[in-house]
């Protein structure tokens, strides 16, 4: 019984690896894991994501592109997986050399990082301010709802704000929320 078993776990490897051999489409799924497939990947893959295709035309469904097929995405000269390297067989069709449509497409990649950055800096940000004004809101419904607010001092003493630096503190962070926090 075991030749058998390692017969038939020696074809299922060889049909495994047959598998990866012989597709035509190669893409990163959103949680960056491979794929190998004789089908187009889902509607929802970006082409940024397709490393292979099986042919230089757009997906089944989509428009074709103005310029290299989704496989160039990654760039001309990017490296796949094994070591191989795309190449953009619609570079010097497109009337330029293959080093122009390089550069231009590096271009393009560069700027796309760049405002990708921008974009998660600004989003950072908006985050940032929306936890600083929900920490002005809650410390304004402290003092305004009458309850005893103490602070420790120096020396590791607890004081109690009194009355008139309540109404200056509240004066204080209402002016903070109407600079900073307007809401829409």
């Amino acid at each position: 019984m075991r030749p058998n078993r390692a017969l038939a776990l020696t074809g299922l490897i060889a049909l495994l690896i047959a598998g990866v051999a012989h597709a035509q489409w190669k893409w990163r799924d959103a949680s960056g894991q491979l794929h190998y497939s004789d089908q187009p990947p889902p509607a929802g893959v970006p082409d940024g994501r397709i490393l292979k295709s099986a042919t230089p035309a757009a997906r089944p469904g989509t428009a074709a592109p103005a310029a290299p097929g989704p496989a160039a995405a990654a760039g001309p000269g990017a490296p796949e997986a094994g070591g191989r390297t795309t190449q953009s067989a619609a570079s010097p069709a497109a009337g330029g050399t293959g080093g122009d449509a390089e550069l231009a497409l590096r271009r393009r990649q560069l700027e796309r990082e760049a405002a990708d950055k921008k974009a998660a800096a600004e989003a950072q940000r908006s985050a940032q301010l929306a936890r600083a004004c929900e920490d002005l809101r809650a410390n304004l419904r402290t003092l305004e709802s009458g309850m005893r607010v103490a602070r420790v001092n120096a020396q590791g003493e607890q004081e109690f704000l009194s009355d008139e630096e309540r109404a200056a503190r509240i004066d204080s962070t209402r002016r903070e929320l109407r600079a900073n926090c307007t809401t829409s």
